[in-house]
């Protein structure tokens, strides 16, 4: 029964390890000063995560003007306390749908109609925050998404 015990030890700081790195969105380059549009920045924090198969995208105390983000597979989008996300206030800044994919991403939508709605009502523009065909995504912490609707 020791035995167990110190394998127990052993296996969960791995586990913990083995569920991804922690990517801080400040090491791709925001400033979190609420003027400057940070989405190339938080994007290629949630892509590098991605590409690494997963972990948390971290993103510290500030406010961060974006457009649309696209989270992916295994990846958890973390806001500390007090990181605000701000969506932009410009419609043109929410990709819309033309060929089965928003804003280079696969989409699971499949009618397209020129009202920039789909048959149940639903909007053909990526919002804030999107995520196709992705497994295992989460958004966490105390922080705000402010889709920025004035």
């Amino acid at each position: 029964m020791k035995h167990a015990g110190f394998f127990f030890l052993l296996i969960v700081p791995f586990l913990l390890w083995a569920q991804g790195s922690t990517y801080s969105v400040k090491e791709f380059g925001t400033t979190g000063d609420g003027f400057t549009d940070e989405t190339e920045s938080l994007q290629r924090a949630i892509d590098a995560c991605a590409r690494a198969g997963g972990g948390t995208v971290a993103i510290p105390p500030g406010t961060y003007k974006s457009r649309s983000l696209f989270l992916k597979s295994n990846v958890n989008l973390h806001l500390d306390p007090g990181a605000v996300i701000k969506g932009s206030e410009k419609l043109k800044d929410y990709p819309l749908e033309t060929d089965g994919s928003i804003g280079g991403h696969a989409n699971a939508l499949v009618e397209l109609n020129t009202e920039e709605k789909t048959v149940s009502g639903e909007s053909n523009r990526a919002g804030l925050i999107t995520a196709y065909k992705a497994q295992n995504v989460s958004i966490t912490g105390y922080g705000i998404i402010d889709g920025n609707d004035e």
